[in-house]
């Protein structure tokens, strides 16, 4: 889980594993009601080895002035056998 807190333009968020995979949705919009405004989102991604590390990406999609005033990720990784 990721949650944000950010102000200006609507922002673009995404987060990546060190392999280079992107956990799914992919890449989120999150356009700030207030100044700042917060909100919280889920990613999964389901993976057969282990994880080393991950990277919070953002961007401006419009060019906009944006700001990411804070972030914290939940990461939570579960050994074991799926199916």
């Amino acid at each position: 889980m990721l949650s944000v807190s950010a102000s200006g333009a609507p922002i673009g968020l995404r987060i990546s594993l060190d392999d280079g995979t992107l956990l799914q949705p992919g890449q989120i919009r999150f356009t700030p009601a207030g100044d700042p405004d917060e909100s919280s989102f889920t990613f999964l991604e389901q993976k057969q080895n282990s994880v080393v590390g991950i990277e919070v990406q953002f961007r401006s999609p419009t060019g906009a002035a944006t700001t990411l005033n804070k972030a914290a990720v939940n990461f939570l990784y579960q050994d074991g056998v799926c199916g």
